[in-house]
């Protein structure tokens, strides 16, 4: 068995709900739950928006390789309502699930870098990283999410709800 590490997010609709219809989907496409961060919350990243960011960090256990990982999560999304367009920039949404950690592994492909390339550079990654694996070894940087989020330059506030 894998443990995917996952990180929810959204800023338009009922996120709450979308996010406990998003596990649902995971569990009826045979993932296991591991852990669970609490939401949190946050301004937009990488973008402005009136609207507040909120995510949450999950752990599977799947028998799945990570490209049938990030197979399930573009479905889910779509089920959940997200079109994904051709533009590179940063927008509102109901609902994003990325990739970021597979295991220990280390994957660059086209479409699916793990671990994700900017966690360490945001802390809405970081801090729910911490609260539910703080000593967890980044395979790419070797330092732990706690370090990680110590050594983060991201101003952002991050509030649990």
């Amino acid at each position: 068995m894998h443990h995917a590490v996952l990180i929810l997010g959204g800023n338009t609709g009922d996120v709450t709900n979308t996010f406990k219809n998003c596990l649902i989907r995971f569990r009826e496409l045979g993932y296991e739950l591991f852990g669970i961060s609490s939401v949190y919350t946050s301004n937009a990243w990488g973008f402005e928006s009136d609207n507040l960011f909120y995510n949450q960090v999950v752990v599977v256990e799947t028998k799945n390789n990570p490209q049938q990982v990030l197979t399930d999560c573009l479905s889910i999304e779509n089920k959940l309502g997200r079109t994904r367009t051709a533009a590179t920039t940063y927008s509102d949404r109901d609902i994003d699930i990325d990739i970021l950690f597979f295991d220990q592994e280390i994957i660059e492909e086209d479409h699916l870098f793990i671990p994700h390339p900017r966690l360490h550079l945001r802390k809405f990654c970081l801090v729910p990283l911490v609260e539910i694996m703080p000593d967890f070894v980044h395979p790419k940087l070797d330092k732990t999410m706690r370090t990680l989020l110590t050594e983060c330059e991201d101003e952002s506030k991050i509030n649990q709800q």
